[in-house]
């Protein structure tokens, strides 16, 4: 499985391929500094799963969003966000309907392993939980 990683902090590069060197088939293929450079190098590289860091606000929630929604389209690449706890449960939830999951970063080390085995059965991985819906 092949994985781009999407972000403009420097120490989650690090940490997150860290991560991934301990789960067997998976490759970080790249990473991404900006959504511009995300954009092209999913064109360019066809990862099977792209994790965008949702502190990645440099650039602008609006301009990180063009690009999920590129991706979303599609249908082969998983994406999968990674954000602050709690802090991506808002943008998640509008994003929701293409996304293959969402992971707490502060919970990246348990949760991440978790995220991929299920993206590599086809499933989905949220971090959250959705309140059940009010009757």
């Amino acid at each position: 499985m092949r994985i781009l990683i999407a972000t403009d902090q420097t120490e989650v590069p690090a940490t997150l391929r860290s991560i991934l060197d301990g789960i067997g088939g998976v490759e970080a293929v790249q990473q991404a500094t900006n959504p511009q450079l995300a954009l092209h190098l999913t064109k360019l590289l066809r990862p099977d799963v792209l994790i965008v860091d949702l502190s990645a606000k440099a650039q602008g929630e609006g301009e990180w969003a063009s690009v999920l929604a590129w991706a979303m389209a599609d249908t082969k690449l998983r994406v999968l966000l990674l954000s602050r706890s709690g802090s991506g449960e808002s943008f998640a939830n509008r994003m929701a309907p293409g996304l293959a999951g969402c992971v707490s970063r502060d919970a990246a080390a348990t949760e991440l392993p978790q995220a991929i085995d299920t993206l590599r059965k086809g499933g989905v991985y949220f971090s959250f939980r959705q309140p059940p819906a009010a009757t």
